[in-house]
């Protein structure tokens, strides 16, 4: 049953039907992955992330780091990705 809710979570985003990475922040069981270096890595957007898991991101999501760097995997934290766009938005507004 967990299996399923985890695909049924993963499906909820706009990219599934064409995504291709092996180790995906809405993947309740990413330690069970397997990544090889070179692979792509998640570039959805914080804020999209935010409104498809809901509640439990902070707590997947801190998760689903440390499983990718103990894989090796190579990213930009989303945190820091959502921080810039943040910034960018606060600046644009203030022309």
């Amino acid at each position: 049953m967990k299996d399923i809710d985890c695909y049924k979570l993963m499906k909820k985003c706009p990219r599934f039907q064409r995504c291709s990475v092996a180790l995906c922040p809405l993947d309740r069981e990413a330690e069970k992955r397997v990544y090889l270096e070179g692979e792509p890595t998640c570039r959805l957007d914080f804020e999209r992330l935010i409104t498809i898991a809901d509640d439990g991101l902070k707590e997947q999501y801190g998760k689903f780091i440390g499983v990718s760097l103990d894989k090796g995997a190579r990213f930009k934290p989303l945190n820091q990705t959502a921080v810039r766009t943040k910034s960018a938005q606060e600046t644009n507004s203030q022309k």
